[in-house]
């Protein structure tokens, strides 16, 4: 799972040209403050639910340069009743290279193939106030052939968890976004059939309302 964070080193040169777009419509000095208010929130907990930590991991210095993130945490957790493994990536910085780096763009690029279109999925909520992450599958073009499942979603300095179709033209005028990512283990062909919420999922829906508050920038 240490691809989880090594996909985006991967990709740091693809899509930074979308950049201009999203700086163009934001202030520098309000992105400034904000993202100093955001970098002192970023903290991931150690338990989260059944979940608990396994250790902490660090960003390629290339990586945190490029996608210009002030503040990260990504850690490793497994869950007590399972023992499944997960990786979650959370994100403070300027909202054109978070919205530029997609887990589709970096993961394609790298020994991967993309084993189900990005839908966007709502972990919590419903409607419009609904907490919405991008979910996809890729599977390794390696002897193991490990297939993971993956989400990722962006939030402003107020409101929910957002994963629009169209994320620049939705979200590149905040001058800072967070990006919160998991990877997991794809379900196997049983839960498949079941419908039954995978590893991420689970995940997300214990995290998300200890973040709620704690991210918020009023």
């Amino acid at each position: 799972m240490r691809h989880a964070w090594i996909a985006l080193f991967i990709c740091v040169g693809i899509s930074l040209a979308g950049d201009f777009f999203c700086q163009s419509q934001r202030s520098n000095t309000n992105a400034s403050e904000l993202i100093s208010k955001a970098a002192a929130r970023v903290a991931l907990p150690d338990n989260v639910g059944t979940w608990v930590l396994v250790k902490a991991d660090q960003f390629d210095e290339k990586v945190v340069r490029v996608l210009q993130c002030k503040a990260h945490e990504n850690k490793q957790y497994r869950d007590r009743q399972t023992g499944e493994l997960i990786w979650v990536s959370l994100i403070a910085g300027p909202s054109g290279p978070l919205l530029a780096h997609r887990a589709e763009v970096c993961y394609g690029s790298m020994n991967f193939q993309i084993i189900n279109e990005p839908q966007p999925i709502a972990i919590r909520g419903a409607g419009d106030q609904a907490d919405t992450f991008v979910q996809l599958s890729v599977q390794a073009q390696n002897v193991t052939a490990d297939a993971s499942r993956i989400y990722y979603s962006w939030k402003p300095a107020t409101g929910r968890w957002q994963a629009p179709s169209n994320p620049r033209l939705a979200l590149g005028g905040n001058p800072m976004l967070y990006k919160l990512q998991v990877v997991g283990p794809a379900p196997d062909e049983e839960a498949a059939r079941k419908s039954a919420p995978d590893a991420c999922q689970r995940f997300l829906a214990a995290l998300l309302p200890e973040l709620e508050s704690a991210l918020e920038i009023q």
